[in-house]
């Protein structure tokens, strides 16, 4: 009886008593539990969970096609396709990304001050994987400076 309680109270302060290794300590056990069932609840019956976060039709790179750095004014993007039209949002430095998550043709185009128009026609976006996600595809805009005055 006093072992255990010598135990427990080893437990209890996250110390193993000798001899036990982590991997085994019950705390260690009730983790690999929680983790199979887990895997038991998710599996389901073999269907594949689809999600479509942090997927995107097309990123855009936006940069200054005379230093390849960033350009001085902030990008604006947008992508249409067929009879719809949608925005592609900023994400870190410069770079835009966005678009319909299916598989289509595009066009894109990128506007900011200062700089002339980007585009970039007949854009193809594929399907892949067996959740029909769609591959993204990678673009770079290397925008033009307006001449001054103009």
């Amino acid at each position: 009886m006093a072992g255990k309680r010598w135990i427990r109270g080893l437990a209890a302060r996250g110390q193993n008593p000798p001899g036990i290794q982590a991997a085994m300590h019950p705390r260690w056990a009730l983790r690999l539990v929680g983790v199979s069932l887990l895997g038991l609840f998710t599996a389901g019956c073999g269907e594949v969970v689809c999600t479509d976060e942090g997927i995107f039709a097309v990123r855009v790179r936006v940069e200054d096609s005379a230093t390849g750095g960033q350009i001085t004014s902030t990008p604006i993007g947008i992508v249409t396709y067929g009879e719809g039209r949608d925005t592609l949002y900023a994400y870190r430095n410069q770079v835009l990304r966005g678009g319909p998550i299916h598989a289509d043709t595009y066009d894109v185009e990128v506007r900011a001050e200062g700089y002339q128009v980007w585009r970039r026609e007949n854009v193809v976006v594929r399907e892949v994987g067996r959740c029909s996600k769609v591959e993204t595809v990678e673009l770079t805009a290397r925008m033009v400076r307006l001449a001054a005055g103009g």
